[in-house]
């Protein structure tokens, strides 16, 4: 025959009775908690809790290390707070540092001799008026009259403008 199992004994229950508490003690605001003060019953150890009106007084945060980005990799700053040591961290996004350029277009002014008849050259430091007379002479004697040279300058572009960004660290460009 199997035993009957007795019932485990209830632990020992303090009688009912008025607490009686000692002295209170002030528990200092942390970074994340109000302050407070706590006191203890004489009798059987249990605990009241009262506010002391003394806000947390929040972290106070400082870098204690600090990785920069650059333009292939990513940085990041750690912040410890001075009071209770906690820490987190901020990352930097790799970025180029971009910076605007120009250069302007390379020209010179080229001057032609031109014919009313559309015939052009350049002047070439007098070779565009022998270049006309060969042109006139070329022109049959009844029209003659609607040939005539004068001169224009034009701008010649050598090399264009041109912009472009460039990266201030690695020197890529876009």
């Amino acid at each position: 025959m199997i035993p009957k199992l007795e019932a485990p004994a209830q632990p020992e229950q303090p009688e009912a009775h008025t607490h009686t508490y000692g002295l209170a003690t002030e528990v200092a605001p942390t970074c994340t908690s109000d302050g407070c003060y706590i006191r203890k019953c004489t009798v059987c150890g249990a605990e009241e809790k009262k506010p002391s009106y003394k806000p947390a007084i929040g972290h106070s945060y400082s870098v204690i290390s600090s990785v920069p980005a650059d333009c292939a990799h990513s940085g990041s700053t750690t912040y410890q707070c001075s009071v209770c040591g906690d820490t987190y961290s901020e990352t930097t996004s790799a970025a180029h540092s971009w910076v605007h350029h120009h250069e302007d277009a390379v020209t010179h002014t080229e001057v032609y001799v031109r014919c009313h008849c559309g015939w052009s050259a350049p002047y070439n430091g007098g070779a565009g008026i022998d270049a006309y007379m060969a042109h006139q002479n070329s022109v049959p004697p009844e029209e003659l009259n609607s040939h005539s040279y004068y001169t224009t300058s034009e701008t010649v572009v050598d090399v264009p403008a041109k912009d472009w960004e460039q990266c201030s660290v690695c020197g890529a460009t876009k």
